[in-house]
């Protein structure tokens, strides 16, 4: 059986009505996009991120730390137990506990990609600028992204820096009432990741099961 994946669309890893800031869908726009652009400049990325899961009916509070490597359409992702990476072609989320691998297309899971939602956002969202905050020192633009077809989350909350035009937080808002919420804590470019990086080896993992889902 196919595991639930903890990563859900970040970049994630960034609504007019009672208690929310004017519609303003010029401005979320163009600091989406220019956040976007920004990502798409650098030869890869690498990030370091604190995952929460909250749902106050279920008393759940959970908090991991992750880190994700990224190079255009490649991705790879260490959170909770599991690593999950992509070539743009191929996706492989390993279990190490459970000792197998599962295999599947990455055209069938394109949003776990974390620069999607930063990048291709236009294809699957509506977006919604909220307001503008002051932390530590910092200007921070918040902006909602809702899915324009059916999701299991209907909002996707971004926080990003006003001047580097960086994203600082992302937050998911499941119909179940849980919230996923991951926070940068640190950024690096230009790493030169070679792309076996973004590869499973089996070789490398002697006794993993292999699970082919495609």
């Amino acid at each position: 059986m196919k595991t639930k994946r903890t990563w859900l669309p970040v970049a994630l890893l960034i609504i007019a009505y009672a208690g929310y800031a004017q519609v303003d869908d010029s401005k979320s726009k163009d600091i989406l996009n220019n956040a976007g652009a920004k990502f798409e400049n650098h030869d890869d990325v690498r990030i370091e991120f604190t995952y929460n899961m909250t749902n106050d009916e279920y008393d759940i509070h959970e908090e991991y730390s992750g880190k994700a490597w990224m190079k255009k359409e490649k991705y790879k992702i260490d959170l909770k137990k599991q690593i999950i990476m992509s070539d743009g072609e191929t996706i492989w989320t390993y279990l190490p506990g459970s000792k197998e691998v599962q295999v599947a297309s990455a055209d069938e899971n394109d949003e776990n990609n974390p620069l999607k939602i930063l990048t291709n956002w236009e294809e699957n969202y509506r977006s919604k600028y909220i307001r503008t905050e002051i932390v530590s020192g910092h200007t921070i633009d918040i902006i909602d992204l809702v899915p324009q077809e059916g999701k299991s989350f209907y909002k996707v909350r971004v926080r990003i820096d006003q001047n580097s035009k960086q994203l600082i937080s992302s937050s998911i808002y499941d119909k179940n009432g849980t919230t996923y919420t991951y926070i940068i804590e640190e950024f690096k470019t230009n790493s030169g990741l070679p792309d076996s990086t973004f590869r499973f080896n089996k070789s490398e993992h002697p006794g993993v099961e292999v699970i082919d889902l495609r």
